[in-house]
């Protein structure tokens, strides 16, 4: 669909300088950015790929 309706607090408003792909990317950014910080993980640390963990 050309147009849907959504309620207001699931849309933000980005600046005339960012690009519709790059407004897109944000909340992606955005989550990645928090999965780090909520597990702790830092530059140069390793865990084994074959090992999940989740902090909800």
């Amino acid at each position: 669909a050309k147009y849907v309706v959504v309620e207001d607090y699931m849309v933000h408003k980005i600046s005339d300088t960012v690009s519709f792909e790059q407004g897109a990317l944000v909340e992606r950014a955005a989550l990645a950015v928090q999965a780090v910080k909520t597990n702790g993980l830092q530059l140069g640390m390793y865990q084994d790929p074959t090992v999940q963990s989740f902090s909800l």
